[in-house]
């Protein structure tokens, strides 16, 4: 059956592993500051993503309030401003210039950036709208959780529980409980 990013790059489309892997730690960090805390949602709006990688483009030097820093100023984002920290992720990876040529228009890989996103957030929170299939969501959110805890597994040093083990942030936590 393969890796758990195997799994998810396939389901995606996604073109090869080293983009697999930039999308799901990008993945990580939209759950972490936005979807664990905001179970009840659907999918991100593509035409204000749209609208704010393009304004973003024009005017590099504004301010705008997706692209302030700080845990205290993502507390105040919406879901579309989160997913735009997403989109704009992906597109400034390395890899992701290759998946669309110079020459493509701008809202192609936008457009499909963000249908990975709705895809992936349809899977962690279970809720059908992208996999209607019982045995698909199962397998699917098995890899999302593998990589997942992958991605927590890498990052910076974590409080250690009693057991000796790496303790689990409120995301994999909550996924892990949910499966």
């Amino acid at each position: 059956m393969g890796s758990g990013i195997d799994v998810l790059s396939r389901y995606l489309g996604l073109p090869n592993t080293n983009l697999a892997s930039a999308v799901m730690t990008y993945f990580y960090d939209y759950v972490n500051n936005f979807l664990q805390h905001n179970r009840d949602v659907l999918d991100p709006h593509l035409p204000h993503i749209q609208l704010r990688i393009l304004l973003a483009a024009e005017h590099p030097s504004a301010g705008w309030r997706w692209t302030q820093q700080g845990p205290e100023a993502k507390q105040t984002w919406d879901q579309d401003e989160h997913a735009t920290v997403f989109v704009q992720a992906v597109l400034q990876h390395p890899v992701a210039d290759r998946y669309c040529p110079g020459d493509c228009s701008p809202a192609r890989p936008i457009h499909t950036i963000h249908q990975w996103l709705c895809m992936l957030q349809s899977v962690w929170l279970g809720n059908g709208v992208w996999v209607d299939d019982g045995q698909l969501q199962t397998q699917l959110r098995d890899a999302l959780m593998e990589v997942m805890w992958k991605i927590e597994l890498t990052r910076a040093s974590y409080p250690v529980g009693s057991d000796g083990l790496p303790s689990l942030s409120p995301a994999l936590t909550a996924i892990q409980l949910s499966l």
